[in-house]
Protein backbone atom coordinates (compact mmCIF):
# COMPACT_ATOMS: atom_id res chain seq x y z
CA UNK A 1 0.00 0.00 0.00
CA UNK A 2 2.81 2.45 0.82
CA UNK A 3 4.20 1.42 -2.39
CA UNK A 4 1.65 2.27 -4.42
CA UNK A 5 0.84 5.72 -2.44
CA UNK A 6 4.25 6.73 -3.12
CA UNK A 7 4.01 5.70 -6.87
CA UNK A 8 1.29 8.54 -6.83
CA UNK A 9 2.68 10.84 -4.24
CA UNK A 10 6.11 11.43 -5.99
CA UNK A 11 5.72 11.67 -9.45
CA UNK A 12 2.60 13.96 -9.26
CA UNK A 13 5.11 16.54 -7.09
CA UNK A 14 7.35 16.63 -10.30
CA UNK A 15 3.83 17.17 -12.62
CA UNK A 16 1.31 18.34 -10.97
CA UNK A 17 -1.25 19.42 -13.60
CA UNK A 18 -0.76 15.82 -15.20
CA UNK A 19 -1.65 13.50 -12.06
CA UNK A 20 -3.97 11.58 -13.15
CA UNK A 21 -2.27 9.70 -15.75
CA UNK A 22 0.65 8.43 -12.74
CA UNK A 23 -2.22 5.64 -11.50
CA UNK A 24 -3.04 4.94 -15.31
CA UNK A 25 1.26 4.22 -15.47
CA UNK A 26 1.23 2.44 -12.51
CA UNK A 27 -2.03 0.10 -13.69
CA UNK A 28 -0.45 -0.32 -16.77
CA UNK A 29 2.99 -1.84 -15.46
CA UNK A 30 1.69 -4.02 -13.08
CA UNK A 31 -0.76 -5.55 -16.12
CA UNK A 32 1.95 -5.74 -18.37
CA UNK A 33 4.60 -7.45 -15.83
CA UNK A 34 1.93 -9.15 -14.91
CA UNK A 35 0.92 -10.52 -18.51
CA UNK A 36 5.12 -11.31 -18.69
CA UNK A 37 5.09 -13.29 -15.86
CA UNK A 38 2.08 -15.04 -16.95
CA UNK A 39 3.84 -15.91 -20.72
CA UNK A 40 6.80 -16.92 -18.68
CA UNK A 41 5.13 -19.49 -16.69
CA UNK A 42 3.10 -20.87 -19.30
CA UNK A 43 6.22 -21.61 -21.19
CA UNK A 44 8.24 -22.91 -18.70
CA UNK A 45 5.59 -24.86 -16.92
CA UNK A 46 3.62 -25.33 -19.72
CA UNK A 47 0.17 -24.02 -18.89
CA UNK A 48 -2.29 -24.69 -15.81
CA UNK A 49 -4.10 -22.25 -14.23
CA UNK A 50 -5.02 -18.75 -15.55
CA UNK A 51 -6.41 -16.32 -13.37
CA UNK A 52 -4.63 -12.89 -15.61
CA UNK A 53 -8.28 -11.88 -16.71
CA UNK A 54 -9.22 -11.89 -13.00
CA UNK A 55 -6.49 -9.88 -12.13
CA UNK A 56 -6.69 -7.26 -14.74
CA UNK A 57 -10.62 -6.61 -13.66
CA UNK A 58 -9.80 -6.56 -10.21
CA UNK A 59 -6.40 -4.52 -10.05
CA UNK A 60 -8.06 -1.28 -10.69
CA UNK A 61 -10.16 -1.76 -6.91
CA UNK A 62 -6.54 -1.95 -5.50
CA UNK A 63 -5.47 1.38 -7.23
CA UNK A 64 -7.10 3.53 -4.58
CA UNK A 65 -3.81 4.19 -2.63
CA UNK A 66 -1.88 5.29 -5.83
CA UNK A 67 -5.04 7.58 -7.04
CA UNK A 68 -5.02 9.46 -3.30
CA UNK A 69 -1.17 10.05 -3.49
CA UNK A 70 -1.51 11.13 -6.80
CA UNK A 71 -4.38 13.87 -5.60
CA UNK A 72 -2.65 14.02 -2.03
CA UNK A 73 1.31 15.03 -4.60
CA UNK A 74 -0.68 17.12 -7.00
CA UNK A 75 -2.68 19.14 -4.12
CA UNK A 76 0.76 19.67 -1.90
CA UNK A 77 2.90 20.93 -5.00
CA UNK A 78 0.30 23.75 -5.76
CA UNK A 79 0.23 24.75 -2.16
CA UNK A 80 3.84 25.12 -1.95
CA UNK A 81 3.63 26.98 -5.46
CA UNK A 82 1.30 29.24 -4.02
CA UNK A 83 3.24 29.93 -0.61
CA UNK A 84 6.27 30.70 -2.43
CA UNK A 85 4.83 33.26 -5.13
CA UNK A 86 3.57 34.61 -1.97
CA UNK A 87 6.86 34.92 -0.55
CA UNK A 88 8.31 36.23 -3.83
CA UNK A 89 5.33 39.16 -3.89
CA UNK A 90 6.46 40.13 -0.04
CA UNK A 91 10.07 40.17 -0.78
CA UNK A 92 9.37 42.80 -3.88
Amino acid sequence: MISLFTAGFVPSLIEPRRFWAWPIGVYLGQVLFLLGATVFWVVTDGGGANLVLVGVVLMPLFMWPTILGAGIGAAARKVVERVRARAGRRQR
